[in-house]
Order: structure tokens, then sequence, then C-alpha cells
């Protein structure tokens, strides 16, 4: 987790940020962040809807405390926000040379390639390609019109997960499209390695 905000805190840019942690880990930490709220009896969709919550920015981008972003993770989410419409941006996520299992990238892998594409709704689509939770970011008023995440999805609720996809299903089935930008986020191969704290970061 700390090397996560440190990742965060090395990114170049112009814009201001906070870092934002609600941790529902098992032990509470003291961190170099911003906001800290330690909530263990949050599951992922309730610990994202408190970040919303007590963000001040336009923009919230969401990552997990395994995760160590790029440089430049930062400034190329505002840009692009910033050049279109998107009403979300999700990123490339790349597993660590480290972590890296052949098997898992084979059937499970979170990168959706290193080509910005651009989606929208369609009759047949598959949310599933379009990104995922450790590397998404939204307009701050987008949940005014699709709602927040659904507290009944997500690592520790009883549907356990999904919620990410959820959310990214129902920005396309209303009308709003997601630019996928392939700016990198190096993470640990499996969802189970995982404690689970949350850190959205708002600009």
């Amino acid at each position: 987790l700390r090397t996560a905000i440190k990742s965060i805190k090395k990114n170049k840019t112009d814009y201001t940020y906070e870092i934002i942690v609600i941790d529902s880990s098992d032990n509470k930490f003291k961190l170099a962040c911003d906001k800290y709220f330690y909530r263990p009896e949050f599951n992922l969709s309730q610990a994202r809807n408190w970040g919303i919550r007590y963000s001040n920015g336009n923009y919230i981008a969401f990552t997990d405390d395994d995760c160590i972003v790029s440089d430049n993770w930062v400034e190329n989410i505002v840009k692009t926000f910033k050049k279109g419409k998107a009403a979300c941006v999700t990123g490339r996520t790349v597993s660590s040379k480290k972590y890296y299992n052949e098997e898992f990238e084979k059937n499970l892998s979170f990168d959706r390639g290193d080509k910005i594409k651009i989606f929208k709704k369609k009759i047949f689509f598959n949310p599933w390609k379009v990104g995922g939770g450790c590397n998404m970011s939204f307009r701050k008023d987008i949940f005014k019109k699709v709602g927040q995440f659904d507290e009944k999805m997500g690592m520790g609720s009883e549907i356990n997960g999904t919620e990410d996809v959820d959310m990214l299903y129902r920005i396309l089935k209303k009308g709003h499209y997601i630019h996928y930008n392939p700016c990198l986020l190096y993470t640990s191969p499996s969802p189970r390695d995982r404690t689970r704290s949350r850190m959205p970061s708002s600009a």
C-alpha cells in the first residue's frame, strides 16, 4: 500500500490532485495521503462510494493497493478527459516481471493492449473488454447520471466481484462513451493476492 501511494506521489504533473485511502484491511496504517478512512466493515463497492463522497476533484481515478502507477498516470488521465467527452477513462494494466504468470496472462489478463480505443454503446457489447477496477477513472458528475457502485457487488460482498464491470456497462448503456488510454500501471497477477484497501485519487 505504501509503495502504491509513493508511485502516485511521484507523478509529474501540474494538475492538483488528492490521494484518498479507504482501508478495509485487518490492520490500521499510518500513511502519507491526503485523506485516510479506516473502514474494515466495508466491501469494495462501499469503499469506492465512500471515496466518491469525500473527493473534491472533477475526476476520480481508482487504483488498488498492490498497484504501481506510471509517472504520467495522473497527467494522461486528466488530459484524456479534457480533450474529449468521455465519461470514463480506463488504462492498461500489465503484470510486473516479478509476478508474471503465463497461465494467468493467457486466461485472466488485465492487459487490454497498447492501442487507444473508444467504446460506445452497441446492440451487443462486452464490458469485460473495456477495462478493470484497478485502473479506471470517472468524471465525478457521471455518478449522478448512472448511480454509484452497486454495494451488493465487489470484493467482500455477497457477489464478491464485478462491481467495476457493472459500472462500465451502465455507463455505456446510458449512451456515454469510455476512452481506453494505454497509460501503464503495473500490478500483481491475481486479485487473490490483494488486501482490501482501495485508493481513489481525485484531480
